[in-house]
């Protein structure tokens, strides 16, 4: 293996775990300097890559997630490293998606008023979503790609996301309770990432499933999700923070997957007839200039499956990869299956 987890025969952090007041640049650099002291690696693009994972701002937030506890946060740090190195989370592949664009429907549609990347989904235009372990594959790298997307754009925009599940469609067979626990340890690898989740329109069927789950969230992660039953004059503090265009946009979306178009909705071809004026892959500024600043960054950029992807340099920012297929990867005789390696 190129990346390998090692002993440890001294602790950096036992100086700076007395000292009270050590300042952050100290923190950052006592926890990066214990977390690579316990992997080994092998040649040099592993080394990038335990570089590129160990910024500065990754390893804040596994601090703040542990309440500064640094002990902790470094074996959480190495918890995520082991399972990057042996999930490989950017290169995985929603073999369901691959087969069915329609299979599954999350995806990033704009930032809202506290500039957090928002993701929604809903039940009933994900057509193949029984399989709970499909579907912890595609959230998967829905997750890593958005937190690329919000690494690419840090500094301009928040570093955490939304998550807005629309459970219209919602069904017995979605009750699996082993979804939901999947989720929840994944969400152990993006820690500070979630500033809300919005339940949308959930029903008695996920209040079971609700009360089984809720003792598995620490209060701090429960505290972020809201239960939402309308977006018509909400109550909801967190759902108001939304802002009016994330809400309006979030309305017209919601109430359009209520209508028979929901079963074969294309939402990445953009707009359709009867709802012209309604862009499904999310707000205008997010569609057209990626983050409403200019873009978020240059190149294609994978997002949440490999059947949809945005295209920041040729401005074409959705593509489906079925109908335009990518050919082969430069240097290889394999038929090329999604985007190129790295982008």
């Amino acid at each position: 293996s190129s990346h390998q987890t090692v002993g440890m025969p001294a602790d950096p952090l036992a100086g700076l775990q007395a000292s009270a007041d050590g300042s952050p640049h100290d923190v950052t650099s006592a926890v990066r300097k214990h977390v690579k002291a316990h992997i080994r690696v092998d040649d040099s693009a592993s080394a990038d890559a335990l570089a590129a994972f160990l910024s500065d701002g990754t390893i804040a937030r596994y601090v703040q997630a542990n309440e500064g506890d640094w002990e902790t946060a470094c074996k959480q740090l190495l918890s995520t490293w082991r399972w990057k190195a042996e999930t490989r989370p950017h290169e995985i592949v929603c073999p369901l998606c691959d087969e069915d664009p329609m299979a599954h429907s999350l995806r990033p549609v704009g930032f809202d008023a506290q500039k957090r990347l928002v993701l929604y989904t809903c039940f009933a235009t994900a057509n193949d979503r029984f399989d709970y372990r499909n579907s912890i594959k595609h959230l998967t790298r829905m997750l890593e790609d958005a937190q690329g997307l919000l690494d690419a754009s840090a500094g301009r925009m928040n570093s955490k996301w939304v998550l807005f599940i629309d459970f219209h469609g919602f069904s017995l067979r979605d009750s699996d309770p082993r979804a939901a626990q999947h989720t929840i340890l994944l969400l152990q690898h993006f820690p500070e990432r979630l500033g809300l989740a919005c339940v949308y329109d959930s029903g008695f069927l996920f209040d079971r499933l609700w009360r089984l789950l809720r003792p598995l969230l620490n209060d701090v992660t429960a505290s972020k999700v809201s239960f939402v039953s309308s977006l018509k004059d909400c109550s909801d503090v967190n759902v108001r923070a939304l802002g009016p265009e994330m809400i309006a946009w979030l309305a017209v979306e919601t109430a359009e997957n209520r209508t028979s178009a929901a079963a074969t909705k294309r939402w990445w071809d953009g707009p359709t007839w009867p709802n012209e004026h309604h862009d499904p892959r999310g707000l205008p500024a997010f569609v057209h200039d990626g983050n409403g600043d200019g873009g978020l960054s240059a190149g294609r950029e994978a997002c949440g499956c490999i059947r949809h992807f945005y295209d920041y340099a040729d401005g074409h920012r959705f593509e489906d990869a079925r109908e335009e297929p990518w050919g082969e990867w430069e240097g290889s005789d394999a038929p090329r299956v999604g985007p190129p390696p790295g982008r």
